[in-house]
């Protein structure tokens, strides 16, 4: 099932902010190193254990191609396939949430 426009607008820029956060030398991809830390980060603010399993997880479920590198594309894609899962009278105010959490 292919994502209408409106979604995928309303979607690019928070999943573009989010891709922001993790790519941490800016170079347009996301290595696992620097996923590892912001998530380390993310848990020591949340006064969490970071879990490394669980973030080796979310990494290899974001890298579609299995390439070991997670690109925007691939990340729009995983979050794309994972707001079509979401109820359509849901689907605004959880696009809506995910923005705003990003900008905590």
């Amino acid at each position: 099932v292919k994502m209408s426009q409106e979604l995928f607008k309303k979607i690019t820029p928070a999943v573009k902010l989010f891709f922001s956060v993790y790519d941490l030398d800016s170079n347009g991809i996301i290595e696992i190193e620097e996923f590892h830390k912001v998530c380390k980060i993310i848990s020591q603010k949340n006064s969490k254990n970071f879990d490394e399993k669980n973030a080796e997880l979310e990494f290899q479920k974001m890298d579609l191609n299995n390439d070991n590198e997670i690109s925007f594309s691939e990340m729009l894609r995983f979050f794309s396939n994972m707001i079509e899962k979401v109820p359509k009278e849901t689907r605004s105010k959880f696009i809506e949430d995910f923005g705003k959490s990003l900008e905590e």
